[in-house]
């Protein structure tokens, strides 16, 4: 969720897309085996694509000179669609999961025609879990998945914001296969809520990154 650094979600697997400046850091910090270089060459792409769907690489690194061109050029192999959703927290510091097709998420949900990010973000919240007050407070960043099939990719690109909200009445959004909306603290979302989707993961991490700067 860091700007210059792309982390995409294929099926079990990580495609990471990077500046060339930035790759061997990458390698060292990720721990990542494979890495490609990207020299504008679509079919490039392609092959790391089919490699990650097949399950063949855990995380697969790309680079090039220039990473917002390089991710460009990967957004026009998929329909892209966006959605906007939050990571809430009220005030004894625990944050909001829902539970939705046998797995723990943070409420989210596509945009509609005129809407703005945080708009879709505050609707979403609201109508999954069944808030009445929610207020941003900052931007959290960004997340990458695919699905789909061969003939049809899909790319979901998540924005995601830090709200607050102290209502205490929760109501799953059944419609929307919400099974349970539940306030957790820190502690117990990290022992208890699994499974969970990686780039979820990588929301709570860039959320707790957030938290710590603000305490220091």
């Amino acid at each position: 969720m860091v700007k210059g650094f792309y982390n995409i979600y294929i099926n079990e697997g990580q495609l990471q897309l990077v500046n060339t400046s930035d790759m061997p850091f990458v390698i060292l910090q990720e721990k990542t085996q494979t890495s490609v270089e990207y020299k504008n060459d679509s079919a490039i792409l392609l092959q790391s694509i089919r490699n990650l769907e097949k399950g063949k690489y855990d995380r697969l690194v790309v680079y090039a000179d220039d990473v917002e061109r390089l991710f460009r050029d990967f957004k026009k192999l998929f329909v892209c669609i966006e959605a906007c959703g939050g990571l809430v927290v009220n005030n004894r510091d625990e944050i909001l999961a829902i539970f939705r097709r046998k797995h723990w998420d943070f409420p989210k949900g596509k945009m509609e025609p005129g809407e703005s990010k945080r708009q879709t973000a505050i609707r979403e919240v609201k109508e999954e879990c069944g808030l009445k007050n929610v207020e941003i407070v900052r931007k959290l960043g960004a997340t990458y998945h695919t699905f789909g099939t061969s003939d049809k990719r899909k790319l979901k690109v998540s924005y995601w914001y830090i709200m607050e909200s102290n209502d205490k009445k929760l109501v799953p959004q059944k419609d929307e296969n919400i099974e349970i909306a539940k306030w957790m603290s820190v502690k117990d979302f990290l022992a208890k809520a699994k499974p969970i989707y990686r780039n979820i993961v990588d929301v709570f991490e860039a959320y707790l990154i957030k938290a710590s700067v603000k305490k220091s």
